[in-house]
């Protein structure tokens, strides 16, 4: 690596670990809700072209898939620093996981192949069986704090 390289790598890391304010954090802690949510800012990275750098999560992992490079979850500073760099070194790769990611969103997430699953499931809530579950649910929740 380059003096340039290694300084510019170093800035980078330390970026990042001035990002450990709650609202920007790189979870120091990863646990289960997150395996299973995709967070919107990966969908729209991908829909505008954008490679991306994230945390090797179940469901980030489905939904990327590979427009995606993933992190070390017990390295995570120094790891997500390494692929930005990574990135920024490799212009083709870039654009071609920006395009991978583009037909993905395309091709496959857009709201168009959610909207059958969707309203299924809002017919689900909202039946009989739904309501009376919701219901039951609800008096449940609320015998339990008296």
């Amino acid at each position: 690596m380059t003096t340039s390289a290694s300084a510019r790598r170093e800035d980078v890391v330390d970026a990042f670990r001035q990002l450990r304010h709650p609202s920007h954090q790189l979870s120091s802690s990863i646990n289960g809700h997150w395996h299973g949510s995709t967070m919107i800012k990966i969908a729209e990275y991908m829909a505008l072209g954008k490679p991306i750098v994230q945390f090797n999560l179940k469901e980030g992992r489905f939904t990327a898939g590979e427009a995606s490079l993933y992190c070390d979850n017990d390295n995570q500073v120094n790891d997500f620093a390494e692929k930005i760099l990574w990135l920024l070194e490799h212009p083709e790769e870039r654009t071609r996981m920006g395009e991978i990611g583009r037909r993905r969103v395309e091709q496959q997430l857009a709201w168009k192949y959610s909207v059958e699953n969707l309203l299924a499931a809002y017919e689900r809530a909202f039946s009989s069986t739904g309501a009376e579950a919701a219901k039951s649910a609800v008096s449940g929740a609320a015998s339990a704090a008296d």
